[in-house]
């Protein structure tokens, strides 16, 4: 029976993938992997048939003792380069969920994936995952468009909801220009676009239901929206104050010039191109509020909590709006 070493521990030091040593000495395997940049890498069969179906199936076959040049070590050439390679036998050895994005670039995930593919080992793939969605914040776009080139359906729309939160004109990076196609660029223009609609209609029914008069009675059988019901007290008559319309309604001939109103007119305005729930905690509308408010004593006593409110309850009524939209794919 081959010789093996016990596995090597999550937590040991000499398990981390950036470990290149380890795997270039002789003494620790059995097998070499011989890479495309000339880098001989021991692994023992044992840990590489446990990682690698395709590995086990040739592992079965009867093996010759040397090769044409006359060499006596079981090697296989390989066409990747001992830096993927250094990472697959890691896992091989230590299959585990990265702690951080240590694959940090997309263009080498994008050749790990190819080889872990090639050679069937799933550990690598769940590990490429992993390290994508660890990259989504760092480059949304570049993330999403290679999930589309390997159909990795669960990281695209992962990243297709966190680009929500950038500008329509965000500059993409170069990985993201060179990966995406023109397909995978119209599903997430169409997903924006949906999700926008979807927002807007929110917003839109708080604006519509406050330009109504205070007294209005709603259709017998009908209900108000649920969002709209629970800031009604935000938006109408907010101050006891006869005279006082600053805060929620404006100038009494004017009702859509509130302060309240300006902030969901103006959501409801952006949401069309970037709609993003965060919007709802926009420091410069909600600052405008309060600072309308000051006007009036009775308002400035109660704004700050009623603003709080308001954005409060309006983000997560678009959070769970949007939330129903899915990504297209092919």
């Amino acid at each position: 029976m081959d010789p093996s070493p016990p596995p090597l521990s999550a937590d040991d030091p000499q398990s981390s993938l950036s470990t290149t040593s380890l795997y270039r000495n002789p003494a620790l395997g059995d097998f070499i992997i011989r890479t495309s940049d000339g880098v001989q890498l021991y692994i023992y069969r044992a840990f590489l048939t446990v990682a690698s179906p395709l590995f086990a199936d040739m592992f079965s076959l009867p093996q010759s003792s040397s090769d044409a040049s006359g060499a006596d070590e079981p090697h296989v050439t390989v066409q990747e380069d001992s830096v993927v390679w250094e990472k697959l036998i890691a896992l091989c050895y230590a299959p585990k969920v990265p702690a951080s994005a240590d694959l940090d670039d997309l263009a080498s995930l994008g050749r790990f994936i190819d080889a872990g593919t090639k050679y069937q080992m799933p550990a690598a793939i769940a590990y490429v995952r992993a390290s994508m969605l660890m990259l989504v914040a760092k480059d949304t776009l570049g993330v999403y468009a290679l999930a589309c080139v390997y159909k990795f359906s669960d990281v695209a729309r992962v990243a297709a909801r966190e680009s929500l939160r950038l500008s329509i004109y965000h500059k993409c990076s170069d990985v993201a220009l060179d990966l995406m196609t023109s397909h995978a660029h119209q599903r997430l223009m169409m997903y924006r676009e949906r999700c926008g609609i979807v927002a807007r209609s929110v917003v839109n029914k708080l604006i519509n239901m406050n330009i109504r008069p205070a007294n209005t009675t709603w259709p017998s059988g009908t209900r108000k929206p649920g969002l709209a019901s629970s800031v009604a007290p935000h938006l109408v008559n907010s101050c006891q104050r006869p005279a006082c319309y600053r805060v929620c309604n404006g100038k009494p001939d004017d009702q859509r010039n509130g302060a309240f109103m300006t902030y969901l007119e103006t959501i409801h305005a952006q949401l069309e191109y970037n709609p993003d729930p965060d919007l709802a905690y926009s420091e410069s509308l909600l600052k405008a509020i309060v600072t309308t408010a000051s006007a009036c004593p009775t308002c400035l006593e109660r704004v700050h909590d009623k603003a709080s409110d308001l954005s409060r309850q309006l983000r997560a009524a678009l959070e769970e709006t949007i939330s129903k939209v899915k990504l297209q794919m092919e």
